[in-house]
């Protein structure tokens, strides 16, 4: 029996083609790693499917109930429009009958500071100039040896060095001229007076009633319409409702609060047997600090002047809650502006 053997062949450079054809097999340990892999992959597989069924039946059962709560929101934000819209026929006034709020009587004006809000109108005015200057270089040196080299006598090695620099200068300038100008609105303003309290069975006692100027009060009906419709949930139907509510609001009740500036001020001027005495509808912000909600003065009995809408935001509150889930409940001092939204110092 004889055996065909191949003949010796001579030792030549291997081609790129026969690179390319040369038959080649992944070791075992990438074919354990890859069916690990795969057993793995399909056990997640399973998990995130038995997710998401459970995700759609959970979606599919409460379906029925968020339409439900839709359709109850929509109704609710209908009513509360609708009352919103009769109140505006008339708008309530803060006065000694507004429940929850407090009146403290027969108070004496001691001290009366009074503030402006400020506008500032300005302007920036100027130019840039910029230069820019660069230079850079570049330097290669290539080598190339051919010999026997490792695969044949036709192999070459060759390598490349370089090196590159650069720099950049630039200067910048910039020359600006401000113009501004600040002015003090002598419409709106507010105050803070201090009220001395006199009683015969008790020590004297001061009280402080802070009134913002009127943009700070009606800015701050139209944040407590948002804030009580956020808390219905932000872009529901009431939030919806209540937010365009406070963009009308806004402007719909009126202050006094410029005359009982000037009133306070012409009492501080008196003599002080003839001054007349206060009295005043507020809201604590702290033992010793009112936020101011109305005034009658002794010589004008039965007459309110307005300052701070308690009376509107009191049946805001109302209305609110007469329709459907009450909100979250605001106290009647809640967010009340502070003495910096009174406005910039002035006499």
């Amino acid at each position: 029996m004889s055996s065909t053997r191949s003949p010796d062949l001579p030792q030549v450079p291997l081609s790129d083609f026969a690179r390319r054809q040369w038959p080649d097999y992944p070791p075992l340990w990438k074919w354990l790693l890859s069916t690990t892999v795969f057993f793995i992959a399909g056990s997640w597989l399973i998990v995130i499917w038995q997710w998401y069924e459970v995700q759609k039946i959970r979606a599919l059962t409460s379906w029925p109930r968020l339409l439900a709560e839709n359709q109850i929101d929509f109704r609710t934000a209908r009513a509360i429009g609708q009352a919103i819209h009769n109140l505006l026929d008339e708008i309530p006034p803060t006065n000694d009958l507004v429940p929850g709020a407090i009146v403290h009587r027969e108070l004496a004006i001691g001290e009366l500071a009074r503030h402006f809000d400020s506008q500032t109108v300005g302007s920036i005015t100027g130019w840039l100039q910029h230069s820019l200057r660069g230079w850079g270089s570049f330097s290669a040196t290539t080598h190339e040896e051919r010999g026997l080299g490792l695969l044949g006598s036709n192999a070459r090695d060759s390598w490349t060095t370089g090196a590159s620099s650069g720099v950049l200068v630039g200067t910048s300038l910039v020359n600006l001229n401000i113009n501004a100008i600040s002015r003090d609105d002598l419409f709106t303003e507010g105050f803070i007076a201090v009220f001395e309290e006199r009683a015969p069975d008790r020590p004297l006692d001061t009280l402080r009633l802070i009134v913002p100027a009127e943009p700070a009060c009606r800015a701050f009906v139209m944040e407590a319409c948002e804030a009580i419709g956020r808390s219905y949930g932000e872009g529901s139907h009431r939030h919806s409702e209540l937010r365009d509510a406070g963009a009308t609001l806004r402007d719909a009740f009126k202050t006094d609060i410029s005359y009982v500036s000037d009133r306070l001020n012409a009492v501080l001027r008196m003599e002080p047997a003839s001054r007349p005495t206060v009295t005043v509808v507020d809201s604590e912000i702290t033992e010793h600090a009112l936020l101011g909600g109305a005034v009658q003065f002794s010589d004008k009995p039965g007459e309110w002047y307005q300052l701070f809408p308690l009376g509107l935001l009191h049946r805001l509150r109302e209305i609110v809650a007469a329709n459907g889930e009450p909100a979250e409940e605001l106290p009647p001092t809640a967010g009340a502006p502070d003495d910096s939204r009174i406005g910039t110092d002035g006499t």
